[in-house]
């Protein structure tokens, strides 16, 4: 398929900007609306001034609105129906940290659903395109991202909400994230040679990295201890590159926008939300006492929030029988959660899941600075 130049793709862009349009997201959808028919008609033998002027009924004001109107748009790749559905998860995933306190997160799933949506939609999208390269890779692997995202995310939904089971929730979503990843490389790959727009590729480059990075915690359970780090790494490298695609035209950043959203939820999943309905911003510290005599330099510390999350902390011998936690950070009090104390690093998700654990609970108080806890050798979950 003919591939538009760097100055072919301006044309266009001025050409869309002469509209007018109020609406950014629909004028940046419309440039890949019309750089693709631009390129079929240049497959067929046309000249880009030829092309251009065939689809310039596209970018006029009345077609716009027809546009617009007409819910067919669904079924091509620059629909500006991928936008509204990107900046609407965004508005109702923003919605549910603020609403859903002490109640059903009704809102949060509603910005899960838009994402799932979307990425069914470029399944459809991949298959229906007899014209594009790599065909059946792209629609292999964004089918198994929609199944691994709509079926971790649901079984979240349904453990925090309604008891269901939830074991393995974050390692499917983070497959997921794995897969559109790689899905999208290979979609820029057909739309574009690697030494032209490489800054899409290095975007897409990293979501691949940072997906590997975060699945590298389940591997090796150690690494978990380093999941807030992990987590502020990734939430500003995803930052700085959505405002890089806001800001550039180019083809094909709809779907790079559309992972960089979903892996973002996936990593405010994983990592723990300890704000709770009310109350100032305080600092809390755990300190854990040994009954006899230990003699490992740290101990590990498993905390489950419920729905506000899971957390690992690592404990430092102070002295003989003492060790100590970092100080974490809290917004509210009147938060319930269970823990154990173990000398070995293991899964989060395991021990987190263990019946024994779920039993040993504390209630923290607004009042509340320091929690003093005991450890029990004979404890092995």
């Amino acid at each position: 398929m003919h591939n538009l130049n760097d100055s072919q793709i301006d044309i266009i862009s001025k050409k869309i900007n002469e509209q007018c349009l109020k609406s950014f997201a629909f004028s940046d959808e419309l440039l890949d609306h019309v750089c693709c028919r631009v390129e079929q008609l240049m497959e067929n033998g046309s000249s880009f001034e030829s092309a251009l002027k065939q689809t310039s009924h596209l970018y006029q004001g009345n077609e716009i609105k027809k546009i617009k109107k007409n819910f067919k748009i669904i079924f091509n790749y620059s629909g500006y129906i991928n936008s509204f559905f990107i900046y609407a998860s965004l508005l109702f995933y923003l919605g549910s940290w603020i609403f859903h306190w002490g109640q059903t997160d009704w809102i949060g799933l509603v910005a899960y659903i838009l994402i799932s949506v979307l990425l069914f939609r470029y399944t459809l999208l991949f298959y229906s395109d007899n014209n594009l390269k790599f065909k059946k890779p792209l629609v292999i692997l964004s089918t198994i991202g929609f199944i691994l995202f709509f079926v971790g995310y649901l079984k979240r939904f349904l453990w925090l909400n309604y008891g269901f089971i939830g074991q393995n929730v974050m390692p499917l979503m983070l497959f997921s994230w794995l897969t559109i990843s790689i899905a999208g490389l290979i979609y820029l790959k057909a739309l574009f040679p690697e030494k032209r727009n490489r800054l899409l590729y290095l975007i897409g480059i990293m979501q691949v990295v940072l997906a590997c990075l975060s699945l590298s915690t389940f591997i090796f359970p150690s690494t978990m201890h380093y999941i807030p780090i992990y987590a502020t790494l990734i939430i500003f490298i995803n930052i700085l590159s959505f405002l890089i695609l806001f800001v550039i035209k180019a083809k094909g950043k709809s779907f790079l926008k559309l992972i960089i959203v979903s892996s973002s939820f996936m990593v405010f999943l994983y990592t723990p939300n300890k704000a709770i309905t009310s109350g100032n911003n305080y600092k809390v510290q755990f300190e854990v006492e040994a009954k006899e005599d230990v003699q490992y330099s740290k101990l590990y510390l498993y905390l489950n929030y419920y729905k506000y999350g899971k957390e690992t902390l690592v404990l430092y011998k102070k002295t003989d029988s003492l060790y100590s936690s970092g100080v974490i950070k809290f917004s509210g009090g009147n938060l319930t959660m269970s823990y154990t104390v173990l000398k070995d690093s293991l899964n989060l998700y395991d021990v987190l899941h263990n019946s024994k654990i779920e039993k040993k609970e504390l209630k923290l108080n607004q009042a509340d600075t320091l929690f003093s806890l005991t450890y029990n050798s004979n404890f092995n979950p």
